[in-house]
């Protein structure tokens, strides 16, 4: 992932309420991450760029995997 993609999933973390970290947007927050991105195209786009936009909205769509999913429910990180 560019800079640009870790960026606005950061941003993403930060502006739902209730998000603590990266995994969480796919495993809790999907709906509302997708809807924020559908919603906040343009600014997102000038900020980080359509890439970063596809990449993130590619990384949330997809199925999480088992372990993530176990590590984010104990609260441990989920990126290294």
């Amino acid at each position: 992932m560019s800079d640009q993609t870790d960026n606005l999933l950061y941003r993403l973390v930060y502006e739902i309420p209730g998000c603590e970290q990266i995994c969480e947007l796919r495993l809790l927050y999907a709906k509302k991450a997708l809807q924020l991105l559908k919603r906040k195209n343009d600014r997102y786009c000038t900020l980080y760029g359509a890439d970063a936009i596809q990449d993130v909205a590619a990384y949330i769509k997809e199925p999480p995997d088992s372990h993530l999913a176990v590590s984010c429910e104990k609260g441990e990180s989920c990126r290294k």
